[in-house]
């Protein structure tokens, strides 16, 4: 960039809202983002117990 070019905003990466619910069979399930992959699916999930889904499914 130059002193005369302007500063460019990145370009945003779009988002995959579908979810992949996963368990271990022992009532505790894991929520990763179907579209992430490599890292981005080792490091973008969420854990909880089986309890808290049947909760979020009641409060609906």
């Amino acid at each position: 960039m130059t002193v005369t070019e302007s500063p460019t905003e990145p370009t945003p990466t779009p988002v995959d809202d579908a979810l992949e619910l996963l368990t271990d069979g022992n009532d505790t399930w894991t929520v990763v983002p179907t579209g992430a992959t490599g890292d981005e699916r080792m490091t973008h999930w969420i854990t909880v117990e089986g309890a808290t889904l049947c909760d979020l499914k009641e409060m609906r």
